[in-house]
């Protein structure tokens, strides 16, 4: 993905949120947690899968089955100490809660883990939330360590014993009951098989495609590579090589999936509420762009793409893509533009259109005018999301602040330019030098 976006800035700083299960959201921590590059994040997992599926060598039957039935007593074929001591050798004792190594507004992380009292299906998260059963501590001295959250996910039924944290329960990787003696790894194995996230997640795609709007399905892909032959356990790590040079052979439309991720690097805002002129509803507001170097962003687009240009739904074209509409001063990219609806209401959808045969929605998109007014609070009574004063935002163009330093140390150097300011009406006597 980072050689088809072809871009010069890090592959993390396209996303906003992140969810990991079982040793995907080891590679999750590792790749957008840690911010290590690509290749630290495979150097480091091909070092870390060794680790802690380190082999046994059982010659005699019967030293097999000892070693099955002593696994099945202690909930695990492997050692958990061996695991979390990589865990903290690598993620350190950092807090999972709070802001990731990434960019300044950072991303949302969620980690995957089911409970046993209950068998609650719970995330982990570097934020809060209401929708979804959030693990969050009445108390800071409580907050979950990174290492611990990963812990709990990576407690696959069969190789790796459940993890307790003493302020929340006992957590595991798979929707399953108590684990008493009775119920212990066997059954568990039974039941992730299942109904596990990490173990089916092909039902779980299916059911999410099958319930997608027809208009939408094109902007979610899945990267499943069809494997060959037997299936490897997932302890089996001499077969981590095999399965990269499956992965290389089979990376599927990359190209499409790198025309969707520049085309959401855009977004939409509204400058003012929608305003009714006849019998239709004026939107004007600006495209803007979420990149952290949009100038590398559009000169990316426009070399392959020559004749990209934002239309609506309607094949209405709203101007060219263009380095004009970035700011020569601090590379802010803003395009001011003008969508017509009949009502507010009515579902618009805004395309980064680079020829013919290709066209993506851009972020936020499709969407009524109704919902951007929304969320942005445009007419809130008192205060607004942005914290920005109760004006349009066309009256506050981009005037970077590397031009406005300019302007200040202009005024300082020139005396006869300050400006002057007048406190009250009272005449004050001039003293002559």
């Amino acid at each position: 993905m980072q050689d088809a976006f072809g871009l010069d800035y890090p592959i993390q700083d396209h996303f906003d949120l992140g969810i990991g299960t079982s040793s995907g959201a080891v590679g999750l921590a590792a790749l957008f947690i840690m911010y290590w590059d690509t290749k630290t994040c495979v150097r480091f997992w091909h070092k870390f899968a060794t680790r802690v599926f380190e082999k046994i060598v059982l010659r005699s039957t019967i030293a097999k089955c000892w070693w099955y039935l002593a696994s099945y007593f202690a909930d695990g074929l492997y050692d958990a100490v061996l695991l979390e001591e990589a865990l903290q050798e690598k993620f350190e004792f950092r807090r999972l809660f709070g802001p990731t190594e990434s960019r300044p507004s950072g991303m949302k992380i969620a980690i995957t883990a089911t409970t046993i009292s209950n068998a609650t299906l719970c995330l982990f998260t570097n934020y809060n939330g209401s929708k979804c059963k959030h693990i969050r501590p009445y108390s800071a001295s409580d907050e979950v360590l990174l290492w611990e959250a990963l812990r709990c996910t990576t407690a696959a039924p069969w190789y790796y014993k459940t993890k307790f944290l003493e302020a929340f329960g006992t957590f595991q990787d798979a929707p399953n009951v108590r684990n008493l003696f009775q119920d212990g790894a066997i059954a568990r194995l039974y039941r992730a098989s299942m109904s596990s996230l990490s173990l089916d997640s092909g039902n779980s795609w299916k059911d999410h495609w099958h319930g997608l709007e027809k208009d939408i399905k094109g902007q979610h892909f899945r990267l499943d590579v069809p494997l060959k032959g037997r299936v490897p356990n997932i302890d089996e790590v001499d077969q981590m090589a095999d399965l990269q040079d499956q992965v290389r052979n089979n990376l599927g439309d990359m190209d499409g999936l790198a025309r969707a991720f520049r085309a959401v690097s855009f977004f939409f805002e509204l400058n003012e509420p929608p305003i009714r002129e006849g019998i239709i509803y004026v939107c004007r507001g600006s495209i803007l762009s979420r990149s952290p170097d949009s100038r590398a962003l559009v000169q990316n687009i426009t070399s392959r793409y020559p004749y990209s240009r934002f239309i609506t739904d309607d094949e209405v074209s709203l101007g060219s893509l263009s380095l004009d509409d970035i700011c020569q001063g601090c590379g802010r990219f803003q395009k001011k533009v003008t969508i017509s609806v009949r009502h507010p209401v009515d579902v618009v959808d805004l395309l980064l259109c680079c020829s013919r045969l290709f066209r993506r929605s851009i972020s936020g998109f499709p969407n009524p005018m109704k919902w951007f007014e929304e969320r942005q609070n445009l007419k809130a009574t008192f205060g607004r999301a942005d914290h920005g004063e109760a004006k349009a935002l066309s009256d506050s163009d981009c005037s970077c602040v590397h031009r406005r330093r300019h302007a200040d140390v202009a005024d300082t150097l020139t005396p006869a330019k300050r400006r002057l300011t007048l406190i009250g009406t009272r005449r004050s006597k001039r003293r002559r030098l």
